[in-house]
């Protein structure tokens, strides 16, 4: 209960504002905003933006921007699919050249591009974040538009194949499913389904949020409106820096309309826009010390990210410690707690939240 507790203190009792950091500690790069599905929760499509990839020569320069301010790791995604760009393999020997690490996130409709990118780079592609948000073909055909159920397990074969039917063995797999009311009745088959190619605590849940160009899913299938708060301040602009794939730099991890640009690393260093005038003003809106008008994070809502927390830990402690409950009655218990902190965070009763948390996690063991 110990890192339950935090996540809430940290939320719910932290007085201070975010704090910028002498200079980014975390990155990710767009390699490109196109993407092969359109997820009722992600609504890619609705961007405004044209579709492109970035260009090898910007990404040598945004890594060893990226060296140079003591980042060796990134992940090559923000809103688009990373196996959409048709020249990872040459991006991925630019990262080989400067002994970068990288990790893949994928929407796992691409078995045949992973098995090429192993055999090519078995040192360099071997982490992978596979995104699954169903646990039958009709779930997940539902919730990712276009997707194709039997590539997933397809892929999902491709990476025990190379880990020799051993999970972790060659290639790190994580899944990340959004847990909503389309899937929650089904997280057992989760574990049932993919535990067989991923270790069952790298199979993670977090609650649908806003963070889309039509936020109307989200507020369909999460009913509970006392969980949901408005992302400002949000933690972003004051830890991490995004490039999109004309190198742009942002300070949202999905700026799907470049709405939070704060410089170009073609025209300056990285370290320069970290500290520029554009990067501080976002910070100055977030904190309130300037009126908020960019449009994105004035429409950015979502689920506490402590909630959101508290949850993924409750499906885990659930299935530890009642493995044999029932598909539906385990979606039950999680919409029972989901009700009883809706209600006590109506009265904002922080004290009767912990409590109703202490008491689920009690009744699981």
């Amino acid at each position: 209960m110990k890192r339950i507790d935090n996540a809430l203190s940290e939320e719910f009792h932290k007085t201070t504002q975010p704090i910028k950091l002498k200079k980014p500690t975390g990155a990710l790069i767009e390699i490109t905003n196109g993407c092969n599905l359109n997820c009722v929760m992600c609504n890619t499509k609705m961007s405004k933006r044209p579709i492109g990839f970035i260009k090898p020569q910007v990404f040598e320069n945004v890594l060893q921007q990226l060296i140079s301010i003591g980042i060796k790791s990134v992940g090559l995604h923000t809103v688009g699919e990373t196996f959409v760009n048709n020249k990872l393999e040459s991006l991925l020997e630019i990262a080989n050249h400067h002994n970068f690490n990288v990790w893949i996130s994928t929407n796992a409709q691409f078995p045949s591009r992973i098995e090429q990118i192993y055999k090519k780079f078995p040192s360099l592609a071997y982490s992978y974040r596979f995104s699954i948000d169903g646990a039958t073909k009709k779930s997940y055909e539902t919730i990712r538009g276009g997707g194709k159920y039997e590539n997933i397990v397809d892929s999902l074969e491709v990476i025990q194949k190379i880990n020799n039917k051993k999970r972790g063995y060659r290639i790190s797999l994580s899944i990340d499913s959004i847990l909503s009311s389309t899937n929650i009745y089904e997280i057992p088959i989760f574990f049932e389904k993919y535990g067989k190619y991923c270790f069952p605590e790298n199979i993670n849940f977090t609650i649908v949020n806003g963070v889309s160009p039509d936020p109307s899913y989200f507020r369909e299938s999460f009913p509970f409106p006392n969980l949901i708060r408005q992302y400002i301040p949000c933690h972003m602009p004051f830890q991490s820096v995004y490039i999109t794939y004309g190198g742009k730099v942002t300070l949202c991890c999905r700026d799907y309309d470049e709405d939070v640009i704060v410089g170009d690393i073609q025209e300056n260093s990285l370290i320069d826009i970290w500290n520029g005038l554009q990067a501080d003003k976002v910070r100055k809106m977030h904190l309130g010390q300037e009126k908020m008008d960019i449009r994105s994070c004035k429409l950015c809502y979502g689920p506490y990210r402590s909630i959101s927390f508290v949850i993924n830990e409750y499906i885990h402690s659930l299935y530890t410690y009642k493995p044999n409950i029932a598909a539906h009655s385990f979606g039950e218990n999680i919409i029972q707690l989901l009700e009883k902190l809706d209600l006590v965070m109506a009265n904002k009763n922080i004290g009767k939240l912990y409590g109703n948390i202490h008491d689920a996690f009690a009744r699981t063991n």
